[in-house]
């Protein structure tokens, strides 16, 4: 039998096609290959995830409820907001954020629409043993948006109608540019205008309002109402337009009065315009310029579901202990704002609560007000004469708050701690996203993405964090890690 000799192939220059695969291999090992950018035509912002961490309890658990909105339309979108409804054993909504700007995305410079995050931690209801119970939960993003359009109507004198009628020219048509934006704007009627010497006339036109989005309008608490201005440019006038008469600038209503839309729905309205006869007189063909900017508030809806199963039943129909309402202690802080400022005794609304993770808040988890001290606070006692001692050698006073919870890096410029609104200390000015936790990489520095720039250090972080695709993070347990606080040392 003939043996087959081992061969050693190359790659070789085959014409054009190798040169192509060549290079396409470089292109893709350098990473040059762009992911798209999300856009929507038809929609300003989107709840791109809406979490609920576990979905399935028991009777008083704790549960994470989370969402992420991102801007996939054409303008910011401002004071946008998520409200989590549905959480009725504990409040009539869950604010997870509010008071955001985001930016639109940049396809053209490949760069995404700005994107908010927001969680918080809640208790599932107590339910009887046996009784298991579906909570539904609607979470709605609310934000500020506009539309733009421009419309061009196409306007001839009679002389040039019928000179490029007669050489079989293809009439200029009525040409409308739109946003990427939830509310759409169309415009539909004779094109072009003929301009008549001895009569201006009144030409008609239908203006007509869509709703394309995923949500529905609440302008100013309004189901569906539209603001904002239309003006017109060019040799022209508004007759009678949207309610209002010879004019060439129209200001919406801004009550229930003004123009309405419902979800999917749209609205036609009359318009007609008159022309300037001295401008059109020696021209012989040109445009009206037509001009929209609607403004709105806006809502869409994402929903979740939360499982709930009863506790069991102890002999003689107790429940089964849970784990109890976070204990009343006091506390050294309260929360003005943002501010965590020294003051012994109790919050702006009653003696601080302390939950298991040790973040305290006041009366429930929608005010965090402090933290519990380092140690326990002794139970007051009666007053014992003190016996006569030697002069003692002084002693250093008790760390403040701000001490004891010590920061990793310089203090802000005032020399207070801050809190976010989840109780946890940062600096920099920008609140923590992650909850209560004690977030921590492996070199002591939290951070988002490449972005290393946020310091805390408290005792019993245990924490090494990884981000994912969004931007969240992963807990992953390491020992325990105290070098930024050397109180704990």
């Amino acid at each position: 039998m003939k043996q087959k000799k081992n061969r050693l192939y190359f790659f070789r220059f085959d014409g054009k096609k190798s040169l192509a695969l060549l290079l396409l291999i470089i292109f893709l090992a350098l990473g040059c290959v762009q992911k798209q950018v999300k856009t929507d035509p038809n929609d300003g912002l989107k709840i791109s995830e809406f979490v609920i961490d576990p979905d399935d309890v028991e009777g008083s658990d704790y549960f994470w409820i989370s969402a992420l909105v991102e801007n996939v339309g054409g303008t910011t979108a401002r004071n946008a907001e998520v409200q989590v409804y549905g959480i009725s054993w504990k409040e009539e909504k869950v604010t997870l954020f509010s008071s955001k700007e985001l930016r639109p995305p940049e396809p053209e410079r490949n760069v995404e629409g700005g994107v908010a995050f927001g969680q918080r931690r809640i208790q599932a209801p107590q339910l009887p043993e046996g009784i298991t119970h579906k909570f539904n939960f609607v979470a709605r993003a609310l934000y500020d948006y506009s539309t733009s359009a421009v419309t061009q109507i196409p306007v001839m004198s009679k002389t040039e109608f019928d000179r490029q009628k007669l050489r079989g020219s293809v009439l200029p048509a009525l040409k409308i540019t739109n946003t990427n934006a939830p509310i759409k704007i169309d415009m539909s009627g004779g094109s072009p205008i003929i301009a008549e010497e001895e009569d201006s006339g009144e030409f008609f036109f239908k203006i007509h309002l869509k709703n394309t989005g995923s949500g529905i309008p609440i302008t100013n608490g309004v189901t569906g109402l539209i603001t904002g201005t239309v003006s017109i440019e060019g040799g022209g006038r508004f007759k009678e337009c949207l309610g209002v008469k010879d004019t060439s600038k129209i200001k919406l209503p801004v009550d229930s009065s003004g123009i309405l839309l419902r979800r999917g729905e749209s609205v036609t309205l009359p318009c007609s315009i008159e022309l300037d006869t001295s401008r059109w007189e020696q021209i012989p063909q040109g445009a009206l310029l037509i001009r929209f900017e609607l403004t709105y508030r806006y809502f869409t809806e994402n929903e979740g579901q939360l499982v709930v199963h009863g506790r069991r039943l102890r002999k003689g129909g107790e429940t089964e202990p849970v784990p109890t309402a976070p204990s009343r202690v006091p506390s050294d802080v309260f929360q003005t704002s943002t501010q965590c400022y020294a003051q012994k005794g109790s919050c702006v609304s009653g003696e601080c609560s302390i939950d298991e993770e040790q973040i305290g808040y006041c009366g429930n988890f929608n005010v965090v007000c402090c933290r519990a001290l380092t140690e326990p606070v002794p139970a007051p006692t009666e007053p014992v004469p003190a016996k006569p001692t030697e002069p003692a050698e002084p002693t250093p006073s008790k760390p403040s708050y701000c001490d004891v919870l010590t920061f990793c890096g310089p203090r802000p410029a005032d020399e207070k701690c801050n809190l976010d609104d989840q109780g946890g200390l940062y600096r920099s000015g920008a609140s923590r996203p992650f909850g209560t936790f004690c977030n921590f990489d492996s070199k002591g520095d939290y951070f988002i993405g490449s972005m290393q720039s946020w310091f805390r250090c408290v005792s019993g972080c245990y924490d090494d964090i990884y981000i994912d695709k969004y931007d969240t993070p992963i807990r992953i347990k390491v020992p325990e890690f105290n070098e930024c606080r050397p109180e704990c040392k």
